[in-house]
């Protein structure tokens, strides 16, 4: 009996140990910023990414709140546009995954970031902390910008679909040439429309 409760015991301790370097392997390995928060806020780990993005090592990031981690003073944070804090508190508060558009400043720079957070539950239910993952789209948010600005001073009309052929998006020589301009359109089988007229 005591020699089967000590193998049970070092079998748990080997499944943890192994689901642990699981999880070190995966968020080590992912080009996006990962971390796990307490419920206070404090951030418990970060992956490789996460460190970069911030200049800061694991060690320093470990137990320290978000305005240590991003190097920035609570009245900077209350007067920009940020909303890393209060969407944190909207999945505490929700209790389910969330997808959120933040910006977050990185050294000198402002970026934007598709951001989902999700709820940590304990054995009770009870939520100890959020679980996050940040992919940097300032870069893309900015083509589709140059993208638009390309698409419209096109002198004719184009018109953008979807794998499906939905109409997803149009310039304004395809609305002038289309009947029902643009609202209308959007969403429709372009195929249908082309048919149609």
């Amino acid at each position: 009996f005591l020699f089967g409760k000590i193998a049970s015991r070092a079998k748990k301790n080997e499944d943890s140990c192994l689901t642990e370097k699981y999880l070190d392997t995966l968020i080590a390995s992912l080009p996006d910023l990962i971390w796990f928060k307490d419920a206070r806020g404090a951030h418990l780990r970060v992956n490789n990414s996460f460190c970069e993005a911030v200049g800061k090592t694991k060690a320093d990031v470990q137990g320290r709140g978000h305005y240590y981690i991003w190097d920035i003073e609570p009245d900077e944070y209350a007067k920009g546009e940020y909303v890393c804090l209060e969407s944190e508190e909207i999945v505490l508060r929700e209790k389910k995954n969330c997808l959120f558009d933040e910006t977050v400043k990185i050294k000198d720079s402002m970026r934007k970031f598709k951001t989902y957070k999700s709820p940590l539950f304990g054995r009770d239910g009870d939520v100890l902390g959020t679980i996050g993952v940040a992919r940097d789209v300032t870069d893309l948010q900015n083509l589709q910008i140059e993208m638009n600005i390309l698409f419209e001073s096109l002198p004719f009309g184009v018109v953008a679909t979807d794998k499906n052929q939905r109409i997803t998006a149009m310039n304004g020589k395809a609305r002038e040439l289309l009947p029902g301009g643009d609202a209308p359109l959007l969403g429709q089988d372009f195929d249908a429309l082309l048919k149609a007229l």
